[in-house]
């Protein structure tokens, strides 16, 4: 009004008590907003029925097959130009197979059935990846869609460079690549999803490889090995879950029981979250236990 003294300024520790305020109010409308998805989560688990680790694929006249078929042909065509390194002589004479690329939609079904499986053993730290003979890296890349940790292993020193090059950007330090030797690796251990695909030209090698990779690998393993030979060996110390998936140091009735959790296991093929953010306060257990099930809660 005419006449009345401009306000003072407010003084630093109003305006910090103020921005102080205003966040704690936003806070409180968003995880009142939060609710809204918290229900829409529990109706979604409270009435899923479960789905098989593989799902049936789409038939050949389904238009999201032929859809998922240009998408496959386009990423092989990429995979020539993302790695175009020859195979070093050097790995060729020590057995190695070349960098041979996967359709896509292929590698994605066999690390959701893991995925799924994972969470139905109930983590309690990040879960981490491993591509045996990794070449290029690019299933690395991929993988790391859906795990916390994604890690290459290769013995080609050329195809090291390209695969380090190439995650280095992308997942900075979500990722490494290792030039090391497959037969002699020690670490395998430290995964929780093993994934290798004939790496080895030589049967005999392959057994050896395979064989090291058992020894090493803790119980609860899950070893993905798409090709047939691996699941005809008898005496593997390992179970056959579904598809290319096996699980490592349990027996029948353990992996009967897990397989059963893991088909109640949701559909995400997000990143696991472990823990749910902490400025979701009060809601975060309701948010872990929806996590944990397999839904694709938003996350802050």
């Amino acid at each position: 009004r005419p006449g009345t003294p401009p306000a003072s300024p407010p003084t630093a520790e109003q305006m910090r008590s103020d921005a102080i305020q205003r966040a704690w109010f936003t806070d409180v409308r968003n995880r009142y907003l939060r609710w809204r998805d918290i229900n829409a989560a529990l109706t979604f688990l409270n009435e899923w029925k479960g789905a098989p680790l593989y799902p049936p694929p789409a038939s050949a006249h389904d238009l999201r097959h032929q859809q998922q078929l240009v998408t496959d042909a386009a990423f092989l065509a990429l995979h020539a130009i993302l790695n175009p390194t020859r195979q070093d002589p050097g790995a060729q004479d020590h057995g190695c197979f070349e960098d041979i690329p996967l359709p896509p939609s292929e590698f994605t079904r066999h690390i959701h059935a893991a995925l799924r499986i994972a969470l139905a053993r109930q983590p309690t730290a990040p879960l981490r990846f491993l591509d045996v003979g990794c070449g290029g890296g690019i299933k690395v890349l991929q993988a790391a869609q859906c795990f916390a940790l994604a890690d290459g292993l290769e013995y080609d020193p050329g195809y090291v460079e390209v695969a380090r090059s190439m995650l280095s950007s992308l997942l900075q330090d979500r990722a490494q690549v290792f030039h090391a030797d497959a037969l002699t690796f020690d670490r395998y251990g430290d995964y929780d999803v093993i994934y290798f695909y004939r790496p080895m030209r030589d049967p005999d090698l392959l057994i050896q490889l395979e064989d090291r990779i058992l020894a090493h690998a803790r119980p609860g393993t899950l070893l993905i090995a798409p090709y047939a030979s691996f699941g005809r060996r008898p005496g593997l110390p390992c179970e056959h879950m579904e598809g290319s998936v096996h699980i490592a140091g349990l027996d029948s009735a353990g992996a009967a029981d897990l397989y059963r959790r893991s088909c109640q296991i949701a559909l995400t093929t997000r990143q696991i979250q472990y823990r749910a953010h902490p400025r979701n306060g009060y809601l975060a257990p309701l948010i872990e236990v929806i996590l944990r099930n397999g839904y694709p809660f938003p996350q802050i």
